[in-house]
């Protein structure tokens, strides 16, 4: 192909000789059911972003928490782990993740830890776990579109206001 030809072709902003998947279009990735995540599946498929779309995904008296893995060979390995700063004040809450994440993020009133065996709200000043799923709410664990999805009651979660959320995720403990 003639380089105006294949520079006609390339997504603006990207260099001429950017590799042909550069410019194709994404694959049509599979979906979880709309029980499971009751809202819209259009959101970037990029690796290593974030996405936020119009705040937290609240339904039917639920907040949706997911996740999606690049790969999915066996669902006990990954775990996500989402802070809630519910004050947006950094000076407030504790500054580690719990579930020994080895992380630090100022401001956490909140965290929710996510794995295929269950979801738990876990305060991490005091280190209470709630388990979601014994509490009303639903852990989806869906091999077919590689996500792990949450819905959190409101009543243990009540979203409101702004807050500041922070996502992430790695390999499970398999003897926790």
């Amino acid at each position: 192909m003639a380089p105006t030809a294949m520079a006609a072709q390339v997504p603006a902003g990207m260099p001429a000789d950017v590799p042909a998947a550069a410019s194709d279009a994404p694959p049509t990735l599979p979906e979880p059911s709309t029980t499971a995540w009751p809202f819209p599946n259009a959101f970037p498929q990029t690796s290593g972003t974030g996405r936020l779309d119009g705040g937290v995904g609240i339904s039917g008296g639920f907040s949706y928490w997911r996740v999606d893995w690049v790969t999915l060979a066996d669902p006990n390995v990954p775990i996500a782990e989402w802070t809630f700063d519910t004050d947006n004040n950094a000076a407030t809450g504790a500054s580690a993740w719990p579930a020994g994440a080895g992380v630090t993020s100022p401001g956490i009133e909140q965290a929710l830890v996510v794995s295929s065996r269950g979801a738990w709200l876990v305060d991490p000043t005091t280190g209470t776990r709630t388990d979601v799923v014994a509490n009303g709410g639903r852990l989806t664990v869906d091999r077919t579109s590689k996500s792990f999805i949450v819905a959190v009651p409101n009543s243990l979660l009540p979203v409101s206001g702004t807050w500041r959320v922070r996502l992430g995720a790695g390999l499970a403990d398999p003897t926790g």
